[in-house]
């Protein structure tokens, strides 16, 4: 809750006590409009503080800021509305991967899907790479916003419909397709983390060219002391 909406919540908490409290010791205060004004500031304060407890319930706890961190993070470019944004994504993103992994290992299904495709690890693995380089995120917002909450919610539902004691047709049919949308999602994310990984990638095959470049003149450079060693002077 926001500094002004605790003083709102308290302001009109603290008239609606004084208009009851007025009604109850003035006997010409007009009591019932005293009550009727009471009780839409008592129900304003109300629904004003339960809906900024349900927005900090819903808000990702974010572990504090250390010094090194935050350096880290300024040294990347970050503002400090920026980091403020970047962590609270990355603690929601958490969230998703641990929640997913939990579903994950408890249904045998989707626990072939997630082995064919290593869907934790490489989770695990493209998050850790972002917190290195928080300056690229907006590189992954199909993996931040869409891919991962979107396996969240489907391993999630899938969960609950497979434990269902009693299962029609239809049932099956639900859980066949969500298999298959949660196999799709999860080759959307391997595909995440090697769109991430690209530049290593082109790193590596300008490294891999080079050495075999310098390999190839290696060989001409032998060939050719093998000529000179030949050639009679």
């Amino acid at each position: 809750m926001t500094r002004s909406q605790k003083f709102l919540s308290y302001f009109l908490t603290g008239l609606a006590f004084s208009l009851v409290l007025g009604a109850a010791l003035d006997d010409e205060f007009n009591s019932l409009l005293a009550l009727i004004i009471a009780v839409l500031a008592a129900c304003g304060a109300y629904f004003l503080i339960k809906k900024s407890f349900q927005k900090d319930s819903q808000s990702p706890q974010v572990p504090k800021l250390s010094k090194d961190k935050e350096n880290f993070y300024r040294s990347k470019g970050l503002s400090s509305d920026d980091i403020k944004f970047f962590r609270q994504t990355m603690q929601t993103s958490k969230k998703h991967i641990l929640a997913i992994e939990k579903q994950i290992k408890s249904s045998s299904k989707l626990s072939a899907i997630e082995k064919r495709h290593n869907t934790i690890e490489i989770t695990k693995s493209l998050f850790k790479d972002i917190v290195i380089e928080p300056d690229r995120l907006h590189q992954v917002d199909q993996f931040l916003y869409i891919h991962l909450p979107s396996l969240d919610d489907m391993t999630r539902k899938f969960v609950k419909i497979e434990g269902h004691t009693a299962k029609s047709k239809a049932t099956f049919d639900i859980l066949t397709k969500s298999s298959e949308t949660i196999e799709d999602l999860c080759q959307e994310i391997t595909q995440d983390y090697l769109d991430f990984r690209q530049a290593d990638l082109s790193s590596i095959q300008a490294s891999i060219d080079i050495t075999e470049d310098s390999l190839d003149d290696h060989d001409q450079t032998f060939q050719n002391w093998k000529s000179i060693h030949d050639t009679e002077i």
